[in-house]
C-alpha cells in the first residue's frame, strides 16, 4: 500500500494543471474511472489471492490516476518531467523495498526495526550514488533539520509548532 501512496502523492502533483487552467470536469473522470478498475480488478482477484489482491489493484488503480492526471494535463498545460529521474527513484526504492523484505527475523518488532533501518540507511546513499539527490540537497536538509530541532519551528518568525 506505501508504493500506491506514492502515486497518490504524484498525482497531487499531476493534477495540477487542470486545477491551473480550469479543466476540474476531468478529475472526476479520472477518479470515477480508476475507481471503476480498482473495484473490476478487487472482484476478480480477490476471491483467488486475498487481501494481498486488493493492495495490488490499488496500487494499479493509483498509477492510473497518475499517468491519467499527467497526460491529460499535459494536453493543457505541458509540465516538465525529469522522467529517468522518477523511473531511476522508482526502481531504485523497488530494489530496497525487495532487499529490506529479504532480511529474515524471528520477533515481528525487530523486523520492522530492521527493515526500516536498512531503507532509511540505504534510500540516501542510493540516490546519491546514483546521483539523484546532490551534496548541496542534502547539506540544505540537514540544515532544515537541525532548525527544526534547535528552535522547535519557524525560525524567523519565532512560532513554534505544537
Amino acid at each position: 500500500l506505501a508504493a500506491a501512496y506514492v502515486f497518490r502523492g504524484l498525482y497531487c502533483f499531476a493534477v495540477n494543471p487542470l486545477f491551473y487552467v480550469m479543466k476540474t470536469n476531468w478529475i472526476p473522470a479520472i477518479t470515477v474511472s480508476a475507481g471503476l478498475v480498482n473495484v473490476a480488478l478487487n472482484f476478480l482477484l480477490i476471491p483467488r489471492y486475498g487481501m494481498v489482491a486488493a493492495a495490488w489493484t490499488t496500487l494499479i488503480s493509483f498509477a492510473l490516476t497518475f499517468v491519467a492526471a499527467l497526460l491529460i494535463g499535459s494536453r493543457f498545460y505541458p509540465m516538465h518531467w525529469n522522467v529517468n529521474r522518477l523511473a531511476l527513484i522508482a526502481v531504485a526504492t523497488l530494489v530496497l523495498y525487495i532487499c529490506a523484505n529479504m532480511l529474515s527475523f524471528d520477533l515481528a518488532s525487530s523486523r520492522i526495526v530492521a527493515k526500516t533501518l536498512t531503507i532509511a540507511v540505504a534510500i540516501p546513499i542510493v540516490f546519491r550514488t546514483a546521483n539523484i539527490i546532490r551534496f548541496r540537497h542534502l547539506w540544505t536538509l540537514k540544515q532544515v533539520l537541525l532548525l527544526k530541532i534547535a528552535f522547535g519551528g519557524n525560525k524567523r518568525n519565532g512560532n513554534r509548532d505544537s
